[in-house]
């Protein structure tokens, strides 16, 4: 056997914690350097990020990268990023102005918005601005 071979046999020491009737598994094993309420939070950060991600392939229609060269997919992917990031940045606004957690704004819906006012709002930017 490899040395490399018997590194990948060894098993990683384990914590199991129930939080909320679930069970989160973590290799976080010291619980005076890591609660049970941060590993509740950061799963939660977690989870967010994973929707998150799942709006930015299905919702913005990243799921398939249409480009052929490297350089051009790193392109389309900086693109749908910098769209996400200012929906979200509408979205925050519009939370703060109603004074409600961002979150609960749908991303879906505030895309559907914005393209619903689109015109009126490229009319605005062109003759304003």
């Amino acid at each position: 056997m490899s040395p490399r071979t018997s590194k990948c046999q060894t098993r990683p020491t384990i914590r199991d914690i129930k939080i909320n009737k679930k069970v989160i598994t973590t290799t976080l094993l010291n619980p005076k350097e890591v609660t049970r309420k941060e590993l509740g939070k950061l799963c939660t950060k977690r989870w967010l990020i994973e929707v998150d991600f799942r709006f930015i392939k299905t919702v913005l229609r990243m799921d398939v990268l249409r480009c052929k060269t490297p350089d051009m997919v790193c392109k389309e992917i900086r693109v749908h990023l910098l769209a996400y990031n200012l929906i979200r940045t509408v979205m925050a606004q519009a939370a703060y102005r109603y004074n409600l957690p961002p979150r609960t704004l749908s991303f879906k819906g505030t895309l559907q918005q914005l393209n619903a006012f689109r015109n009126i709002i490229l009319f605005k930017i062109c003759c304003d601005g």
